[in-house]
């Protein structure tokens, strides 16, 4: 009988190691395989459990009921509808790739957050989840509607009260919704003021105070190039106006011109000079 003899070395000290033959030899190789082959399933094991536990969570999170949405609430509108105001937030709430992959209806992809409402009609905007009751509540607050602009082609854009046009208006006439018609050609330029920024406050002053006169108000036209407004009105004179003053105090002496003359008379009321009415009959 072959005896073979292996040298081992551990540290300084040497090992004689003593193999029985070619019979051992093949016991190691199996045994070794053996071990690969052990590794290699719980290799497979695990891998299988980890997909398994993906697709579980996967499918917690997408098809199940768990984080689905049960109810929006939306207070605060007036104006907008619920789809108004979600087809404004949503493109400012789901700004992340898995917030776009989850959807709206998850509530993994909504957060408490308040969203940039800017170039909106929204003032401001408040989003609220609840875990336990799988809801979504959404607090808004609207830009004031403050009077319509129009264009030359009668397309027309709400503005608020710093002059910038947030949204489609439809036409309107009459006292109850100051509408003005830009005789220009030009379209309206949406989240941009209508006139001059250093203008814009003047303007403001002028529809606020045509809306204390409680006039019939038939038209109201702007030339942008000699930055005037003028009133038409039914049984009372024309009204020309700048934009570039404020006419509160002209336009409160109008009260004074009442005593003096029959307005319904004038043909006009020139108040373009600061502090100064002009009138013809």
């Amino acid at each position: 009988m072959r005896y073979f003899v292996t040298i081992r070395r551990e540290g300084g000290t040497a090992y004689a190691v003593t193999s029985h033959g070619p019979m051992d030899q093949y016991l190691y190789r199996h045994q070794s395989q053996k071990n690969r082959r052990m590794r290699r399933i719980k290799i497979y094991l695990w891998t299988a459990g980890a997909f398994l536990l993906v697709v579980g969570l996967m499918y917690t999170v997408l098809d199940s009921s768990v984080f689905r949405i049960r109810s929006v609430t939306i207070t605060g509108e007036n104006y907008l509808t619920d789809a108004d105001v979600l087809r404004i937030l949503a493109p400012r709430e789901f700004t992340s790739y898995l917030s776009l992959f989850l959807g709206q209806n998850n509530l993994l992809a909504w957060g408490n957050s308040r969203p940039d409402t800017t170039n909106t009609p929204l003032a401001e905007a408040s989003v609220r989840r609840d875990w336990l009751r799988q809801s979504v509540s959404i607090a808004i607050q609207e830009r004031n509607r403050f009077a319509i602009w129009c264009d030359a082609e009668d397309e027309c854009a709400w503005i608020d009260r710093n002059g910038i046009p947030f949204q489609s208006a439809p036409q309107a006439e009459g006292s109850l919704i100051i509408a003005i018609h830009d005789i220009s050609t030009g379209h309206i330029p949406l989240n941009s003021p209508v006139v001059e920024q250093r203008f814009v406050g003047n303007l403001i002053a002028i529809i606020d105070n045509l809306m204390t006169l409680n006039i019939p108000i038939e038209n109201i036209s702007y030339d942008p190039h000699l930055e005037e407004i003028t009133v038409q009105s039914y049984g009372w004179p024309k009204i020309l106006l700048s934009i570039r003053f404020d006419p509160t105090a002209t336009i409160s002496s109008l009260a004074s011109l009442e005593q003096k003359v029959d307005i319904t008379k004038l043909r006009y009321i020139d108040l373009r000079v600061e502090n100064r009415i002009y009138y013809k009959s």
